[in-house]
Formats: structure tokens, C-alpha cells, sequence
């Protein structure tokens, strides 16, 4: 008799464990909803937010979708690695920064990502006020002349958290905006 329960017992917690592994997300569900560090450029999962995101507001200002660059990415991650906003180098760069107070075991950098690529976007209310110089972000976001882009998060090394785009080519040309920057 003791057997028989325990065999019953056995096959409950079997059954339970089979109905709590159907409920897990797949190995292709995005790795970047609850994560404890920030992902690295290399991460498909980071690249598909970030392309997907961009790209769908490029296309409501008729502009070209960009492709990921690794190469500009490993430059993005050096930037973000710094600490510091740090607008140098031979590409049009986007960044932006954020602190969060006590520190979260795990981040959604799901929502991070989108939330530092809405802050860009929101500057497009400052340019089509007329206020150009400050609203780059934006302009470079939508730039029809840059094709490519590469961005890097850093969580690890600095106090808060980094994120920076960087863009192939740049943006923000001097006398170029009406042609690369439309549908505002």
C-alpha cells in the first residue's frame, strides 16, 4: 500500500514538473526581458530590439531600414565603457544614461532599449518647433543617409547604466536636414 502512494505521490510532482516546463518560454523567446547585466552588442536578441525599433520609426519618415554593424557596435561599447558622454570619433552617436536606485537583481533591457530610443525620438516635437541643435538625437535617428548603425549597453563597470548608437554614416550634416530628415 505505501508503495502504491508513493508511486501516486511520484507521479503527481512528474506530472507537475512537465506542466511547469510547458509553461517556460522557449530557447527562441528574447533573452533580454529579465536579465541581471546588460546584454553585449553580440547578442541577437539586443540587435533584433534595437533594429526593429529604429527601423519602424525610420520608416514613418521615409527613411531607409538600418543594418547592425559589429564593427560600429564594438566602438559603441567602448563609448559606453567610458562612463561619460563622449561625442568623438568618425560616427554620428547617439547616447543616453540612466540611474536606478536600489539596484534590480534583473533589468527588462527590453524596455530599457525602447525607452532610450523613445527619449531620441521625443526631440522630434523640439524640430519640427524649429529648435534643430536640439533635437540631434533625433535627426540622427531618422537620418535617410546613414545606413548602418552598432549599439552597446554598460552595466557592469560604470555608476548607472550607458547606452550608446553609434551611425555610418553620420548624421546631422550642416544644410542636409530638409533632405534627410522628412515626414515630421
Amino acid at each position: 500500500m505505501l508503495f502504491i502512494m508513493l508511486a501516486r505521490i511520484g507521479a503527481f510532482f512528474a506530472s507537475a514538473i512537465m506542466i511547469g516546463a510547458a509553461a517556460m518560454p522557449s530557447a527562441s523567446h528574447n533573452t533580454l526581458a529579465r536579465r541581471g547585466s546588460s546584454p553585449l552588442p553580440s547578442d541577437e536578441d539586443f540587435q533584433s530590439t534595437v533594429l526593429s525599433y529604429i527601423n519602424d520609426m525610420r520608416s514613418k519618415h521615409r527613411a531607409s531600414p538600418l543594418s547592425w554593424d559589429s564593427k560600429i557596435a564594438n566602438t559603441a561599447l567602448q563609448k559606453a565603457n567610458g562612463c561619460r558622454i563622449d561625442h568623438s570619433g568618425p560616427y554620428g552617436e547617439n547616447a543616453y544614461t540612466f540611474w536606478q536606485k536600489p539596484v534590480p537583481a534583473s533589468t527588462d533591457w527590453n524596455t530599457k532599449t525602447r525607452n532610450a530610443i523613445d527619449s531620441w525620438f521625443k526631440e522630434k516635437d523640439l524640430y519640427n518647433s524649429g529648435r534643430t541643435t536640439q533635437a540631434l538625437h533625433f535627426t540622427q535617428l531618422v537620418w535617410k543617409g546613414t545606413s548602418k548603425i552598432g549599439c552597446a549597453w554598460n552595466s557592469r563597470t560604470c555608476q548607472g547604466n550607458w547606452f550608446y548608437c553609434d551611425f555610418d554614416p553620420r548624421g546631422n550634416v550642416g544644410g542636409r536636414y530638409t533632405e534627410n530628415v522628412t515626414g515630421t
